[in-house]
Formats: structure tokens, sequence, C-alpha cells
């Protein structure tokens, strides 16, 4: 039995457990800077995009099936209705499930866009001035320390949308 781990924490974590030091491999978390490259201007990025959009932009990309906590996103952009939120990803009957939501609960300042091709991703993720992680159904059931308790289990479990996030800048 091996493992691969994608830091120290982990590491030390299945050592804990048990595991021999030797069968555990550390492979640090990042990302490929040609992932993010070229680099582009935001206002380009969303005219590529196809993104009519002025003023501030907060991105959600990634899934939103019913396991992720959309509602709180949406519960945020009721309250800022001068910025737009865009949700890029997840099929038709996701999007339109979500659609409904916002309609019933009277929010107009948001977008949502289906899956996109890897290559189409990186565009999306210039188009934001913030990028959004939402917490899953199943980290605030199992443990009570936080947003991302996941982060804090023997096996932690870092989004790992959140190293392409902090490249981006």
């Amino acid at each position: 039995l091996a493992a691969v781990t994608h830091s120290d924490m982990s590491k030390n974590s299945l050592e804990a457990l048990g595991f021999r030091p030797e069968v555990i491999l550390t492979a640090h978390s990042g990302y490929m800077e040609g992932e993010i490259l070229p680099r582009l201007d935001k206002m380009q990025a969303r005219r590529e995009c196809g993104l009519d959009i002025e003023g501030p932009v907060v991105l959600l990309l990634g899934n939103i099936d019913p396991y992720v906590r959309l509602d709180w996103l949406l519960a945020t952009s009721k309250e800022l209705e001068h910025v737009t939120f865009v949700f890029v990803g997840g099929a038709k009957e996701q999007q339109d499930y979500w659609k409904n939501r916002c309609s019933e609960m009277g929010i107009e300042n948001t977008v949502f866009i289906l899956n996109q091709p890897p290559g189409k991703v990186r565009q999306f993720l210039y188009t934001a001035d913030v990028l959004a992680v939402v917490p899953r159904n199943a980290d605030l059931e199992n443990n009570k320390m936080g947003v991302f308790p996941s982060l804090y289990k023997v096996l932690p479990g870092i989004p790992m949308k959140l190293f392409i996030y902090k490249a981006i800048g």
C-alpha cells in the first residue's frame, strides 16, 4: 500500500495512522504556469468570454450540484445588487434549478454559463474581481470547525482551484 499526499501535514497525518514513511510521497499542490498564460486584462477577458459587464464580478467556477452551498452565495448576491455573480459550470439541469431559485428569491444579478473547455476556463478566471469558493454540505455537516472543516481532518481536502485562483491574483 502506498499513498501520495499534497502536503507535509497530510503526510504526517498518515504516518500518525501507521503508514510507513517510505510508502508516502508528498507532491505539493500548485499549478502549472501554462494553465494561466497568457495573462489577460479583466475587460479583455470579459469581451472574449462574451460578458458585457462593466461593474464588479464575483465568479464561481466548477460544480453546482445540490451538495454545494450555492444558496449562501445567492443570498449574498441579493444583498449586493451592484455586483454580478457569474457561475461557470454545471449541466443544464443544474443551472435550470439554480436559475429557478434565483427567480423565486428575486435575484437578477446572476449569469449562468455551462461547462467550458479547459482553455476557455482560464479566460473566465480573468474576468473576475473576486473568485469564490463555497463549502460542500458534507463539510458543514461532518465537522464544526469552520467553513472548510475538511482542512482540519486527518486527510485534509483543500479545493484544488485555490492554487489556480492564487496564481491568477
